[in-house]
């Protein structure tokens, strides 16, 4: 056996600790808008949920935000299905997720964000669902430029300056 220092011993049992412990996260995911609303659902709870479990992830909770326009197109779509999944994970699974989320087509993006305990709003699941919200943000394509103005020579610009500073004298 190699002698271990004290030191790397708490570092190692730090590690593994950190590893095995799981903290709260969220993660808002947009799906493509090819699906229809219950196929959008289906595939959250069949292909990502169950992804999710596989790898003893605790999924809290699932809120659906309904269909959303984006603010810019994300790969060439305009619209999608807005969900926010809020689950308990260790870290040592968070790059499997990642990559795996990465790489599905149906996965316009998604962000994981790590929730502090004291702070984890993990809201409970209620029975009422509430009406579809479409989400219209201001687009730039709405507003219209400004005309330009015709530019003025610069002698006409140098004879009203002579002509403003003879009245001031």
């Amino acid at each position: 056996m190699f002698p271990i220092n004290s030191f790397r011993a708490i570092q190692l049992l730090y590690l593994l600790y950190i590893m095995k412990t799981k903290r709260s996260y969220e993660m808002p995911v947009i799906l493509t808008p090819r699906f229809t609303q219950e196929e959008a659902e289906k595939y959250l709870s069949t292909t990502i949920v169950d992804y999710m479990k596989m790898h003893k992830v605790e999924v809290m909770n699932v809120e659906n935000n309904g269909k959303i326009t984006l603010a810019y197109p994300i790969k060439k779509q305009d619209d999608g299905f807005f969900y926010t999944i809020y689950f308990k994970a260790s870290t040592s699974t968070m790059s499997n997720l990642t990559k795996y989320f990465n790489l599905q087509k149906e996965i316009l993006r998604h962000m994981i964000f790590r929730q502090d305990e004291t702070v984890a709003k993990v809201k409970p699941e209620t029975e009422e669902k509430q009406p579809e919200k479409e989400i219209r943000p201001t687009s730039a394509k709405k507003f219209k430029r400004a005309k330009k103005k015709a530019k003025v020579p610069i002698k006409e610009i140098d004879k009203k300056l002579e002509d403003i500073f003879k009245e001031t004298l």
